[in-house]
């Protein structure tokens, strides 16, 4: 028995076998700048897109074409689809739309589309969580049921130097702007139960910045049971920070670091950090 797991690429992980019978696959969402689509894909040149955009008169997002996911769906036995936030994008809504035309022809093929609520890091730890279960030999319909449970319970928060593509986007008010550049204040904004993005907290200055992240995720969670990844755009020196900061204070189980992929260092923009847990 077979079993694909397919996301999209605002999350972090790469395309491959995660255990012989479980394959992962990504499915591109696309950045826009001045009208070109980009997709963030393995080709994906991250820092030549992101002076592009830098240069650019106009930039923006596209998700996948329904399209593009009935192609994944077709293979393997079972398909677990996980996605970005529907608050964030179209890419829930497109694969949904995968799901149903499969169904027309072959209405008995086990598909489940997942509204994550969530990015980046927060969805390598869901597919963590269904390889865990399916390599536990349990069913699609406990499999699935299980992960909306897990899913909700992840926790998301993030610090940006430049919110203005999340600004441009619609993903976070206007007012988050100000925060970014006054004072040396930089925002901690945290991934709602609704799938949202919220300024949860304004410190000033990096040191407390990275104390007041660590603070909030050990109020969020017992972060000793808990894996964490760090996901950043070009801000290593910070992640040591707070990754050494997190093993004095709280021990987690496992730290891991990832590189944001395109789209997610497209609105996380230089210097972006997400922590997910």
């Amino acid at each position: 028995m077979n079993w694909h797991i397919v996301s999209d690429s605002s999350c972090d992980m790469l395309e491959g076998y995660l255990a012989p019978d479980i394959y992962l696959s990504i499915v591109p969402i696309k950045v826009v700048i001045d009208h070109c689509e980009y997709p963030d894909d393995t080709n994906m040149n991250i820092p030549g897109m992101m002076a592009a955009m830098k240069a650019a008169r106009k930039t923006g997002s596209s998700a996948p074409a329904p399209q593009e996911f009935e192609e994944k769906f077709t293979q393997g036995d079972h398909v677990i689809c996980v996605c970005l936030s529907s608050a964030l994008s179209a890419t829930f809504q497109a694969a949904c739309l995968a799901r149903d035309e499969i169904h027309r022809t072959n209405p008995h093929k086990p598909i489940f589309v997942l509204d994550s609520k969530r990015a980046s890091g927060a969805m390598e730890l869901i597919i963590i969580r269904l390889k865990e279960m399916i390599e536990q030999g349990l069913s699609f319909e406990k499999i699935t049921e299980s992960i909306v449970d897990f899913s909700s319970k992840t926790q998301i928060l993030l610090t940006l130097e430049c919110f203005d593509n999340l600004i441009k986007g619609g993903r976070i008010s206007r007012s988050a702007a100000l925060f970014a550049s006054v004072l040396n204040i930089r925002p901690i904004a945290m991934g709602t139960p609704e799938g949202t993005i919220s300024i949860i907290d304004k410190p000033r200055g990096l040191p407390m910045t990275v104390r007041r992240l660590v603070e909030h995720m050990q109020k969020l969670k017992d972060l000793h049971l808990c894996c964490v990844i760090i996901s950043h755009c070009n801000n290593l020196d910070v992640v040591q920070r707070i990754q050494s900061l997190l093993q004095q204070v709280a021990a987690p189980k496992e730290i891991i670091i990832r590189q944001l992929r395109g789209i997610c260092s497209y609105y996380a923009d230089q210097r972006g950090i997400v922590v997910s847990f």
